[in-house]
């Protein structure tokens, strides 16, 4: 999921790629980690997307960063964002600092990318 996180992907999709039905998913997810499949998701994108925000540099469009990472609404990403970082995109871009939650260095977005992936495959499904 967190080498996906960018691709819009279904919950029928990510089912099949565990080789699973939807229900049998949901239910692992629940179990083993409190939570949904959907949800986790979210949670990789939203952190692929502070990634990119901290890398970008102030011409960078906010709106394009949630739309790639699959938030429709800017102003619900802006919100999701802050309630998890304490810190709106908008004052993440203009500052370029990391966030209280130990957000990486501008400047080593492949190498975060590249370790997101990693960390998401040694545990089957990314971090919350």
């Amino acid at each position: 999921m967190q080498a996906n996180a960018s691709t819009p992907l279904t919950i029928t999709e990510i089912a099949e790629a565990a080789g699973c039905s939807v229900r049998a998913l949901q239910i692992a997810f629940q179990r083993f980690r409190g939570t949904t499949p959907m949800r986790v998701l979210q949670q990789a994108r939203l952190e692929q997307a502070r990634t990119e925000i901290l890398c970008a540099d102030q011409r960078q469009s906010l709106a394009r960063i949630a739309a790639e990472y699959g938030f429709s609404s800017p102003t619900r990403f802006a919100q999701t964002l802050r309630r998890k970082y304490g810190v709106y995109p908008s004052e993440m871009l203009r500052e370029g600092r990391p966030t209280p939650s130990g957000a990486p260095a501008p400047g080593h977005h492949a190498a975060n990318l590249t370790m997101l992936a990693s960390f998401g495959g040694a545990r089957g499904a990314g971090s919350s």
